[in-house]
């Protein structure tokens, strides 16, 4: 019998479900680096066939640096998992919004 078809790349549209669930967590990190920013950041990541995701980068608003932020969007990504099974995928997530965030005090 023939060999069955390479499974399909990830699908794209749970990654950005997935990560949608995640904005939280990611907008903390960019809040603690970026205090009172405005505007878009969109997140470059790589989907694995085993459902593991990789950071490869962040597009920040003009005039503001990834740095610290960068570490801590990254640890949040690998967390993030989607069905397994499929081939690689490299998927942008557009838009993730900067409001004016004040950082926490713990006084």
């Amino acid at each position: 019998p023939p060999l069955p078809p390479p499974p399909g790349p990830v699908d794209e549209a749970v990654v950005h479900q997935r990560l949608d669930v995640a904005t939280s967590a990611l907008m903390r990190c960019l809040a603690d680096a970026a205090p009172g920013v405005v505007g878009t950041v969109t997140l470059r990541v790589h989907a694995r066939g085993d459902g593991s995701l990789v950071l490869e980068g962040v597009t920040m608003p003009p005039g503001v640096t990834a740095g610290p932020a960068l570490v801590c969007m990254g640890d949040v990504v690998s967390r993030v998992r989607v069905p397994g099974g499929g081939g690689e995928r490299d998927v942008a997530h557009p838009e993730l919004a900067l409001a004016r965030h004040q950082r926490r005090s713990n006084r």
